[in-house]
């Protein structure tokens, strides 16, 4: 009996030991299991971050799942829902899509739709990171937009944009693109039409708008010393001619004796466009009427158009194209000046500038009569030998004579340019080079305006030409009436 009962007792404290240490057991794989659940889903984020980085991973930064950063807008797919993009802090590609509860909007919080979004924007992106899907977009706050501009410099080299005295920052991986597609630095000619969208002084992207296309004249044999306009190029015709216009639609005119007349043309980009202009030497040019006024009111100028005198106290009839002006009154600076006519009434203000004492004085000297010595007065008779001082004045006189001057009189505040260099701004004046050159007028806020003129070796000249246009500028108001 008494061996039961110690084996009684033996057995009741074993199964106590278990019990207590199933317990223990129990409580540590609780422990364990708690542990494990609350590391799953930083466990997930350690392991996404592990992988090979993607585009998209180099683009953004990740915060509990979710992906955010900037980047440009290259191509919006509605058709699949989809968004092509650009990093800008290595120009790498990548896309992403979207659905019905992804957040569109601009820089404010105004709700947009994808297809209000163009390439070049800047956008701020909300992305889910293991679906890839965008959960926000809008255009980033405090990007600045130079529209449609066509008066700028790149200088791909030292890696940067200039418009209007500002220099920004461009690089490799500044997005370049037209009509959705990438292009390059080389990709873009002098007056592209551009859209430049960046931050602070660093450019994102680079939008070509419109680019260059060229037109052969053929046929024009007829017609040579004449001239033809073309959009804003006016130059004589010569025998072989290729013009470097815009792309677009426009109205060319020709004109030489009282015959000519005008084709209407569509120019596209990087493609030549042949327009033979033959059937137009029997065709009697129209006219219109040309009012001419002058400042100051009292010159008195005479007036010869394309060589011959001109009656200018009525109105002056003219040929459709283009004509030369030459103003000369007393006391006045001569001026020469190019005039396009193309509409039945039309006028004209010319605001003449005076003369400066050297150049009354040469003019009065070559009219006046030589004056024998000895009839003038004892203190009004010259030398016969010239002190050194004199003769140095000479000499000097003589080098500032031989180099003949180009004035360019008007359109006045317009920046002057001479074969693409810039000179000034009008009125100004600089040494006048013999041969055919282009005259290019510019201002903010008007239409770029070319002029090829042929300079003789001697003598100055003055040019005055025509007004510059201004360009067309949408209203908030013109642009919400597109939008509807």
């Amino acid at each position: 009996m008494q061996y039961e009962r110690n084996s009684n007792g033996k057995s009741s404290k074993g199964v106590r030991l278990i019990l207590f240490l199933t317990v223990c057991l129990l409580c540590m794989l609780a422990m364990v299991g708690c542990t494990a659940g609350k590391q799953t889903d930083l466990q997930a984020a350690q392991a996404y971050s592990e992988t090979e980085p993607t585009e998209v991973d180099k683009a953004v930064s990740v915060n509990d799942l979710r992906a955010e950063g900037t980047a440009v807008v290259l191509a919006v797919d509605e058709k699949n829902f989809s968004i092509r993009f650009v990093s800008i802090e290595n120009g790498g590609e990548y896309s992403l899509s979207y659905d019905g509860l992804t957040e569109f909007a601009d820089s404010y919080g105004e709700v947009k739709v994808p297809g209000q979004f163009k390439a070049g924007d800047a956008v701020d992106l909300i992305v889910s990171v293991h679906s890839k899907i965008i959960r926000k977009m809008s255009l980033k706050m405090g990007t600045f937009a130079l529209e449609n501009i066509t008066d700028y410099e790149i200088n791909v080299n030292r890696g940067v944009f200039t418009y209007q005295g500002v220099n920004y920052k461009i690089s490799e991986d500044t997005l370049l693109v037209s009509d959705g597609e990438r292009i390059r630095y080389r990709d873009i000619d002098d007056g592209d039409a551009l859209t430049v969208i960046g931050y602070g002084h660093d450019v994102y992207s680079i939008n070509r708008l419109s680019g260059t296309g060229y037109v052969r004249i053929t046929g024009q044999e007829s017609f040579k010393g004449g001239w033809i306009e073309l959009g804003d190029i006016i130059t004589q015709i010569t025998d072989e001619m290729i013009l470097e216009v815009p792309e677009g639609s426009y109205t060319m005119m020709i004109s030489y004796n009282r015959f000519g007349g005008s084709k209407s043309l569509q120019v596209s980009r990087g493609k030549e466009t042949v327009v033979d202009v033959s059937d137009l030497k029997g065709e009697l040019l129209k006219t219109g009427k040309i009012l001419f006024t002058f400042e100051p009111a009292q010159a008195s100028p005479a007036v010869m158009i394309d060589g011959n005198e001109a009656e200018i106290s009525g109105a002056v009839e003219l040929e459709y194209g283009v004509h030369t002006m030459d103003i000369q009154a007393v006391g006045y600076r001569s001026v020469h000046r190019v005039i396009s006519v193309g509409e039945p009434m039309a006028y004209i203000n010319i605001t003449l500038e005076a003369a400066s004492v050297s150049e009354n004085t040469s003019k009065v000297t070559k009219k006046s009569e030589k004056v024998d010595a000895d009839k003038l007065p004892q203190s009004f008779k010259s030398s016969t030998k010239k002190d050194d001082q004199t003769e140095n004045m000479d000499e000097e006189t003589k080098k500032v004579s031989s180099s003949p001057t180009l004035y360019i009189d008007g359109p006045s505040g317009a920046e002057v340019y001479f074969d693409g260099f810039y000179k000034g701004v009008a009125p100004c004046s600089f040494d006048k080079v013999s041969g055919t050159h282009v005259i290019t007028l510019k201002e903010d806020g008007y239409r770029t305006k070319h002029y090829t003129l042929t300079l003789s070796a001697d003598g100055d000249e003055t040019y005055s030409f025509a007004d510059l246009i201004k360009r067309e500028v949408k209203t908030e108001d013109d642009e919400e009436g597109e939008e509807d």
